[in-house]
């Protein structure tokens, strides 16, 4: 029918090729805006480091904005899946301790900055416009999951508790990320991990 547009059907080896052209396309992106910073970061650097075609990034992407949020995007899922998994093993015992549980996962969140470090300080750093907006509703909707977490609801000041900890470990990622090396990042967190403790038991 004129006007009507159907998406064609890939076969399992197209869906491959198109699959390994996008990881080509995510892991070359990382590499430059890694090195460059996004705004100095080029198309054409990106391209020829994945070894595709401008016309794939942008068929796949967009352009350069959409390729670095889908690669924030794919961090922050995987960094948050580590997260649950951490507090499930916490929790697995059947303990119904939501501070040793939150501990657990932040454990996981403070790990993952080291071993991520360079997008740790690439997020911190660098973004296209709006970003920094998107980085302030996504930490504060994980203030809201904190209070959750943390059983705060009915806490007096309990949602400001909740902010004052997620800020703690925000700031504990970003100086895990610029440790000089494993011990250091290991002490640090251990440290940052005692600080969270002492305020969420505060009366």
């Amino acid at each position: 029918m004129e006007g009507t547009f159907t998406v064609p059907e890939m076969d399992g080896g197209s869906a491959d090729r198109v699959a390994v052209t996008r990881r080509s396309l995510l892991r070359a992106a990382r590499e430059v805006f890694v090195v460059h910073g996004y705004y100095r970061a080029t198309v054409t650097e990106i391209v020829e480091r994945s070894g595709t075609s401008t016309g794939s990034l942008y068929n796949r992407f967009g352009g350069k904005e959409n390729l670095f949020l889908e690669l924030h995007r794919e961090h922050t899922q995987a960094l948050w899946q580590a997260a649950r998994v951490a507090m499930e093993d916490a929790n697995r015992d059947g303990a119904d301790d939501p501070l040793r549980a939150f501990i657990a996962g932040v454990r996981s969140i403070l790990s993952w900055s080291w071993t991520e470090r360079d997008l740790v300080l690439l997020f911190f750093a660098s973004g296209p416009p709006g970003f920094d907006a998107l980085s302030v509703d996504g930490e504060r909707q994980w203030v809201d999951e904190n209070v959750e977490l943390l059983r705060l609801t009915d806490v007096y000041r309990g949602w400001e508790l909740a902010a004052a900890i997620t800020g703690v470990v925000v700031t504990a990622a970003k100086r895990i990320a610029r440790s000089a090396d494993a011990d250091d990042a290991t002490d640090v967190a251990d440290y940052f991990l005692g600080l969270i403790e002492r305020l969420a038991t505060l009366d």
